[in-house]
């Protein structure tokens, strides 16, 4: 398995230099910021693992960068473990309701950092073991609803034609099978006329209740009975106008 990779972001060249050489030393990938605005456009290249950060820098502090951080979909659950000299308890409480995961007092020991790593990259890895399966379970209950939902109608369509007593009334009911079954509001079925040269219009199926289906209907039916409609838009009232050539 291929080691994590860490973003270090620290304003203090030796601290940087010193985490780099404990991480390396055990197999990790090491980038570096020096400051917090550096370490944003870094973090957006290639996301890391994991991001040890320095909680007083100038201009923004870890703070800042790790609410920017949290607040994005792409970034948010990159784990972050604070970097400071500070051992108040007021700056641990902000560090945890900021988002960070854990927190370090410098100056660090190489194991607890090491150490503190390891358990938050573990719990990252089962995060997302957990979501990726999830996400396939998800996935195969959508496969399997789909199915259902296929088979279902299959079992609709032929039922409806063979309780049919002609064709007319099978094709009614197989349209508003498949109408309801895809969520449709209006459903029309067509047929070819090869004597007239014309497309005739077969069966409709939709909630004659509705005024605004009542008048695509028409407006089907006004289609139908022209042989080379030409259809224009009024913009005035927004009403569709057929005209027969």
């Amino acid at each position: 398995m291929s080691k994590a990779n860490i973003l270090v972001v620290d304003d203090y060249p030796d601290n940087l230099r010193t985490l780099s050489f404990i991480l390396s030393e055990r197999g990790y990938r090491v980038r570096k910021a020096i400051h917090g605005e550096m370490a944003l456009e870094t973090i957006q290249v290639e996301l890391p693992d994991l991001i040890l950060l320095d909680i007083r820098m100038p201009q923004m502090d870890g703070y800042q960068v790790c609410t920017k951080l949290k607040a994005e979909d792409r970034t948010r659950d990159i784990p972050i473990i604070f970097l400071s000299a500070m051992n108040e308890a007021a700056d641990k409480v902000k560090a945890f309701a900021v988002g960070g995961a854990d927190y370090i007092a410098k100056p660090f020991q190489e194991e607890e950092v090491l150490a503190r790593i390891q358990y938050q990259l573990t719990i990252r890895r089962q995060q997302q073991a957990i979501n990726e399966q999830n996400r396939r379970l998800q996935q195969e209950i959508q496969e399997r609803y789909s199915a259902q939902a296929e088979t279902q109608l299959l079992l609709t369509v032929i039922q409806s034609v063979s309780q049919a007593s002609d064709f007319p009334e099978a094709l009614q009911a197989v349209l508003c099978a498949v109408r309801q079954a895809i969520g449709w509001d209006y459903g029309e079925a067509w047929s070819a006329s090869l004597e007239r040269d014309v497309f005739l219009l077969s069966q409709t199926c939709y909630d004659r209740s509705d005024a605004q289906l009542q008048q695509f209907h028409q407006a089907s039916l006004d289609v139908a009975n022209c042989k080379h409609p030409e259809i224009k838009l009024q913009t005035g009232n927004n009403r569709n106008h057929i005209h027969c050539k």
